[in-house]
């Protein structure tokens, strides 16, 4: 509940997923460069409760398709 609430103060922060394996949630997020992001990270570590994360970043979209 505080890591949900800690994420949804942050604008940059577009979805929010509970999931299953090695990690609990996964973030979609868009920042202006890789400092907004490491700022972003770095606060969701210190006040988000969060010990490890994973990274990776878009290169381009292929397609994007809404749900059924």
């Amino acid at each position: 509940e505080t890591f949900e609430a800690e994420t949804a103060k942050h604008e940059a922060v577009t979805d929010a997923v509970h999931v299953t394996g090695r990690f609990d949630y996964q973030l979609r997020v868009a920042c202006r460069d890789t400092a907004e992001l490491d700022r972003l990270l770095r606060q969701l570590k210190r006040e988000g409760g969060v010990t490890e994360t994973e990274t990776r970043v878009v290169l381009r979209s292929a397609f994007a398709r809404g749900a059924p």
